[in-house]
């Protein structure tokens, strides 16, 4: 559940972004300019400032290896391949290993500096 709260914190910041710019839209010319002026620092507040979706959650490094079943499935597939194929395989299953490393890294960067990207994966990655 734990997981779940950086994702509520960017889904009620979107909701409230939502509802302060209907009622500019919606608000009749005749509704007090001050607080159509409140309304707008609001919603600048809201977007332009930086949050803290992923406060007190815990952010996961990025993993040393893949997950047990990547591995599994791949030693399954080998066993099924002529000897002499094998070291090819233990090739091909490193590059991908190597891949997935490099684009876990570039996404924990890129969660460095998106605080929403950020909040939404900690829920994706404790599914």
């Amino acid at each position: 559940m734990d997981s779940l709260l950086p994702a509520i914190r960017v889904k009620m910041m979107i909701d409230m972004s939502v509802s302060k710019a209907n009622y500019l839209v919606t608000a009749s010319p005749s509704s007090k300019e001050s607080s159509q002026e409140r309304i707008k620092r609001e919603l600048s507040d809201l977007l332009l400032n930086p949050h803290k979706f992923t406060q007190n959650s815990p952010v996961q490094d990025v993993p040393k290896k893949p997950a047990k079943e990547y591995l599994d499935s791949y030693n399954r597939d080998r066993q099924k391949i002529p000897l002499f194929q094998q070291p090819g395989a233990y090739l091909v299953q490193g590059a991908e290993i190597d891949a997935w490393k490099r684009l876990k890294r570039q996404e924990k960067q890129r969660e460095g500096v998106d605080e929403i990207r950020a909040a939404l994966n900690v829920y994706t990655d404790n599914l």
